[in-house]
C-alpha cells in the first residue's frame, strides 16, 4: 500500500511538473504610458462649507468682506453666520482672517426666533455633506439709501421641523464683531424672496413667496415694508399663477411710475399648468401691493431696462425669440420690435439708455453669447455674435444630463465685477464686457474655464481675492413645461475657497489640455488619439495640486475624487474586459478636474478592446549552411518578442534578428510576440548547427554516394587475369603448353 502512495505521489508531482512546463507563460505587464503633471498653482485659501456666501462692506471702509453661513464653532452640526475679513493683497492664509461665528438657532423665547437649524456632516469618504432643515440666505438690501445685509430663513411645509417661521436679521458689524438684530418674525413658510424699493423712497421692501408648494394652490405673496424698526407684512395672493415653481425674475422701473416694480411668472394654476403664461407685474400703489398681467404668452425670461425712450421689457419665449415690450401703468402691454435667436434668452443687462446693453445665452453656435443693444437693433438681429471657448476643457461647459454628477461652469455676472471692470459677464471661459464693438469684444480676457465652481464675487483691497464656491451638481430633464426644456439640478456644495483673482484670470496651461498617466492601455494604432485595451482593467492616473478635484465618466459610470497631500489621484476607467467581449467594443472615456485656483482641464478618450494576435513570422528558414546561428522574423510595431525567455531587440517596423545557441542534433526554441495591451501569439522553431541536414535531397544524395562508392571501388580493384610474356622472355611454344 505505501509503495502504491509513493508511485501515486510521484505520478501527481509528475502531471504537475508537465502541467507547468506545458502552461503559457502569462501575458506581460502593459507598459503604463507616462502623463503630463497639472502645473503649480499659488495657493488657494480653503474655508469650511458654507450654506450661502456673499461679499459685503460690513464695516463701510470701502472693501468687500465675505460673509458666509457655516457651522457654529460651538457645535459644528448648527448654523452660524461668519464674516471672514481680508486685509492684505499678498496671497497667503494669514491674509484672510475669520471674524466671531454668531449661532444661527432658535432660542427659547419665540420673539427672539433666529433661524432654523442647520446640519452638516462629514460623510465616509471625507466629503461635506448639508442636511438644512431650514435653509438661511444672505439678502443685500438698501434703507435710506444706504446698503444693509440680511440674512433670512427660507424654508417649507416639507422641510420646517419645529415652529414656523419666515424671520429675518439684519447683520450689524461692530468693530469685526458680528452681531444679529431682529428685524422681522413672521407666522409664515417662504420659499423665494426678493429685495426692491417698490414706492422709490431709498428703502427696499421684501416680496416673498408663501404659502403650499403645489400645483393646484395659488401663489400666497408676502410684501415687508419697513416702518423704522422692523417689516410689517401685507398677504396678497396671485390668482393666476400656481404656488409650485413660481419664478420671480427681475426688478426694475417698467410703468414709468416711481419705485420699481417685480416681475415674476409661473405655471398655471390646477391640471391645466403645463407651460408658464404671461407675465405677472407687482407693484405698490398707496401703500398696498397691486398686480397686472401681460397675456403675451409663454414668458421664460424677462429683464426690465430704461431705454432713452423710457421703460421697457425685454422676453424670451420658447428660447427662439427676443421680444421688447413698452407696459405703462394701466395699459396693456405693446410690442415694440422683435429678434428672432436661435435658442436665446436674456441673461443680463448693462447700461441704461442708447447704453444699454443685453447678453443673450444661445445656442448657435452652442454655448454663445450675443451681445445685443437694448432697443434689438431694430429688430436687425444679434450685432455681435461671441462664440464659445474653443479650447479643448471648454467642452466641461456642456451639461451632460446622463443622471450622474457632473461638472457645470459658471455663466453670469461677477458680484462686484473685477479690478477695473465692474460690468462683466463670464460665459464659457471667457469674460464678457456689455459692449457692441466687435473690436472691444475680440479683446475680452479670458477667465479660467471654472467647471463646477460659483463665482461669489470678489473681496479684499481692490478685489484683489475672489470667492468661489466648490459644488457638484445633478442635472435631469424634465417634460414640465414641455417647451421649456427644464433642468432640475441638485446641488451638492462641497466647499469655498478665496483665490487670488489676478490668477483666476490666467488661461489653463496647455489650451486646458489633461494629459493623465494611463495603465493597462495602449495607443491606437489605428485611431490617433484613441486607446486600446486587451486583457488588463485601464486605469489613469493624474498629478497635480492637492485638492484638486476630479470628476469623470466611463461607460455610463462617473465617479469624483480628488487629489490628496501626495499630489496624485488614481481613477479605475474600465474594468478588465469579459473574455466573450466583442472585438472592438469598449467606452468614451471623459475627465474633468478643477484645480484649487480654479482653473479647470478635460479629456476624452475613445478606449476599445482589441484581442487580435500579434502576427509572427520568420524569415531566413531555408538557410542550409550557417555558422552563425539565428531567429529573425517579423511582428507587430511595438510588442515584445523573446526566445525561449530571453528578450529580443525589435525594430520599428517589428522586425527582429537574435543569434541562438544551437548544436548538430535540432533544438526547438520558444518564440513569444506580446503586443502592446498583452495579446500574444506563441511559435516554435527548431535550430541545427551548422548545417541544417534535414534538408538535403536525401534520395539523390543517396543514387550519388552509391554512383560514387562504385566508382572508387572499380578504380582501386586488384587484377586476377592469366599475365602475358613478352616475345622476347626466350620461352619456347613448348613451355607455354607445358
Amino acid at each position: 500500500m505505501r509503495a502504491r502512495r509513493q508511485l501515486a505521489a510521484r505520478a501527481l508531482l509528475f502531471a504537475v511538473l508537465v502541467s507547468l512546463l506545458l502552461a503559457p507563460a502569462p501575458a506581460a505587464a502593459v507598459d503604463p504610458i507616462p502623463g503630463m503633471p497639472l502645473p503649480a498653482e499659488p495657493e488657494a485659501i480653503g474655508l469650511p462649507f458654507v450654506a450661502d456666501a456673499l461679499p459685503f462692506d460690513l464695516d463701510g471702509d470701502g472693501t468687500r468682506e465675505l460673509v458666509v453661513v457655516t457651522g457654529s464653532e460651538a457645535d459644528p452640526g448648527l448654523a452660524a453666520l461668519q464674516a471672514w475679513y481680508v486685509d492684505d493683497v499678498a496671497l497667503g492664509a494669514s491674509a484672510a482672517t475669520p471674524g466671531n461665528a454668531v449661532p444661527l438657532r432658535r432660542s427659547a423665547s419665540g420673539d427672539e426666533l433666529l433661524t432654523g437649524v442647520g446640519r452638516a456632516r462629514i460623510d465616509d469618504e471625507g466629503m461635506i455633506a448639508v442636511e438644512l432643515d431650514d435653509p438661511a440666505r444672505l439678502v443685500p438690501a438698501h434703507r435710506d439709501g444706504r446698503e444693509i445685509l440680511l440674512v433670512a430663513t427660507l424654508g417649507t411645509e416639507a422641510t420646517f421641523s419645529g415652529p414656523c417661521c419666515l424671520t429675518i436679521w439684519e447683520v450689524v458689524d461692530r468693530d469685526r464683531t458680528l452681531e444679529l438684530r431682529l428685524v422681522a418674525a413672521t407666522q409664515r413658510n417662504a420659499d423665494k424672496l426678493i429685495a426692491a424699493d417698490m414706492d422709490g423712497d431709498g428703502t427696499d421692501e421684501l416680496l416673498v413667496s408663501e404659502g403650499p408648494q403645489n400645483f393646484d394652490a395659488r401663489l400666497d405673496v408676502g410684501l415687508l415694508r419697513w416702518n423704522g424698526a422692523r417689516y410689517e407684512r401685507t398677504g396678497f395672493t396671485i390668482p393666476g399663477i400656481s404656488g409650485c415653481c413660481a419664478r420671480f425674475m427681475d426688478t426694475g422701473e417698467t410703468d414709468g411710475a416711481p419705485g420699481a416694480e417685480v416681475l415674476l411668472a409661473g405655471p398655471l394654476v390646477g391640471p391645466s399648468g403645463d407651460a408658464p403664461t404671461g407675465l405677472h407685474r407687482v407693484s405698490l400703489r398707496d401703500g398696498a401691493p397691486f398686480v397686472e398681467r401681460a397675456a403675451i404668452g409663454e414668458v421664460l425670461a424677462a429683464r426690465a431696462l430704461f431705454l432713452d425712450e423710457g421703460p421697457a421689457v425685454v422676453t424670451s419665449t420658447a428660447f427662439t425669440t427676443l421680444t421688447l415690450w413698452s407696459w405703462p401703468r394701466d395699459a396693456e402691454a405693446a410690442e415694440r420690435r422683435a429678434a428672432r435667436t436661435s435658442g436665446g434668452f436674456p441673461a443680463a443687462v448693462f447700461g441704461t439708455g442708447s447704453e444699454t446693453r443685453i447678453l443673450v445665452r444661445t445656442g448657435d453656435p452652442p454655448l454663445s453669447v450675443n451681445v445685443l443693444p437694448g432697443d434689438l437693433g431694430g429688430g436687425a438681429g444679434p450685432s455681435v455674435v461671441f462664440g464659445r471657448d474653443t479650447r479643448p476643457g471648454a467642452f466641461a461647459a456642456t451639461v451632460q444630463i446622463t443622471g450622474a454628477s457632473t461638472l457645470t461652469p459658471f455663466f453670469g455676472v461677477i458680484p462686484g465685477g473685477l479690478p477695473g471692470e465692474p460690468d462683466v459677464y463670464v460665459f464659457g471661459g471667457r469674460v464678457v464686457r456689455p459692449v457692441s464693438d466687435p473690436d472691444a469684444l475680440a479683446e475680452a480676457a479670458s477667465v479660467a474655464l471654472l467647471p463646477g465652481l460659483t463665482l461669489i464675487g470678489t473681496v479684499g483691497p481692490g478685489g484683489a481675492w475672489i470667492a468661489l464656491e466648490f459644488e457638484i451638481s445633478e442635472a435631469t430633464a424634465l417634460d414640465f413645461p414641455p417647451s421649456a426644456g427644464v433642468l432640475l439640478t441638485a446641488r451638492s456644495p462641497v466647499g469655498i475657497r478665496l483665490v487670488a483673482t489676478a490668477s483666476l484670470m490666467e488661461p489653463e496651461a496647455n489650451g486646458a489640455h489633461l494629459t493623465p498617466s494611463f495603465f493597462g492601455v495602449a495607443p491606437d494604432p489605428d485611431h490617433p488619439g484613441g486607446l486600446i485595451v486587451g486583457n488588463e482593467a485601464a486605469s489613469a492616473e493624474i498629478t497635480g495640486p492637492p485638492g484638486t478635484y476630479v470628476s469623470w465618466v466611463s461607460r455610463g459610470d462617473s465617479g469624483q475624487t480628488t487629489i490628496g497631500a501626495d499630489g496624485v489621484a488614481q481613477i479605475r476607467l474600465l474594468e478588465s474586459a469579459e473574455p466573450t467581449a466583442p472585438d472592438g467594443s469598449g467606452a468614451i472615456a471623459r475627465i474633468w478636474v478643477v484645480t484649487p485656483a480654479g482653473h479647470g482641464y478635460h479629456g476624452t478618450w475613445r478606449i476599445r478592446v482589441f484581442r487580435q494576435p500579434p502576427s509572427l513570422a520568420f524569415t531566413g528558414d531555408d538557410v542550409l549552411v550557417d555558422f552563425s546561428p539565428t531567429v529573425s522574423g517579423q511582428t507587430v510595431p511595438g510588442a515584445t518578442v523573446t526566445i525561449d525567455g530571453r528578450p529580443v531587440q525589435l525594430a520599428p517596423n517589428g522586425s527582429f534578428e537574435a543569434s541562438v545557441d544551437a548544436g548538430i542534433l535540432p533544438t526547438q526554441l520558444r518564440v513569444v510576440a506580446v503586443d502592446l495591451v498583452g495579446n500574444r501569439t506563441e511559435r516554435v522553431v527548431t535550430v541545427i548547427w551548422p548545417v541544417d541536414y534535414r534538408r538535403l535531397p536525401f534520395v539523390p544524395m543517396a543514387v550519388l554516394l552509391t554512383v560514387g562508392a562504385a566508382a572508387v571501388l572499380f578504380l582501386r580493384r586488384p587484377d586476377t587475369g592469366p599475365s602475358r610474356r613478352t616475345p622476347d622472355d626466350g620461352a619456347t611454344f613448348e613451355e607455354i603448353g607445358g
